[in-house]
């Protein structure tokens, strides 16, 4: 029997999930975040990490935990558990 496991998300994937949450688009983020939409496809994309100013400011507009976008990658903590739900996005 295999042994199925979800897979484990990266930043860029917890950045998706957060923009969508919150109903916004990459073109409204940029603006508020200070940068190009070219770069928030890159963190979305996993090229490139944002700053850690930039990600406490991610989490406050996007309302999700900062915590759960900084988690490392292998030791995500279940969003439920940190105050909202993020797995609407996996069943679309």
């Amino acid at each position: 029997m295999t042994n199925l496991r979800e897979p484990e998300l990266t930043l860029g994937d917890k950045l998706l999930i957060s923009l969508r949450h919150k109903g916004m688009e990459v073109q409204e983020m940029a603006p508020i975040m200070g940068v190009r939409r070219e770069t928030i496809s890159r963190w979305l994309g996993d090229r490139n990490l944002p700053s850690k100013p930039a990600l406490m400011l991610w989490a406050q507009t996007t309302e999700v935990p900062v915590e759960w976008l900084w988690a490392p990658r292998g030791s995500n903590p279940e969003p439920t558990d940190l105050g909202f739900a993020a797995d609407w996005w996996l069943a679309a």
